[in-house]
């Protein structure tokens, strides 16, 4: 597939998936009618334990293979970003404005 739409990504990376077994992490990318954590106006949710909730509505970027999301870090002056590859992995960056 050439040229994925967003919707196929997220189809790939739907599940819930540990990615640090020391600590038991977990991530969870849900459509958002069927997640418990759903953000209201997406079409898929992404939980991470530990309490960030994200959205098809973050979307910085994207490819076949991976998922980069970008979020201002409530009350705090930096961005944070998250990016899903496949197979999966979550790495976290953070940016100061």
């Amino acid at each position: 597939m050439a040229n994925p739409s967003l919707d196929d990504v997220f189809q790939k990376f739907e599940g819930q998936w540990i990615f640090d077994e020391d600590r038991v992490a977990c991530v969870g990318i849900e459509r958002t009618e069927s997640c418990a954590y759903g953000v209201e106006g997406s079409n898929w949710t992404v939980w991470v334990s530990g309490g960030d909730i994200i959205s098809d509505l973050d979307i910085y970027g994207y490819t076949k293979n991976s998922i980069i999301f970008k979020i201002l870090h409530d009350g705090y002056d930096f961005f944070m970003y998250f990016h899903l590859t496949w197979p999966i992995r979550l790495l976290l960056n953070m940016e100061f404005l």
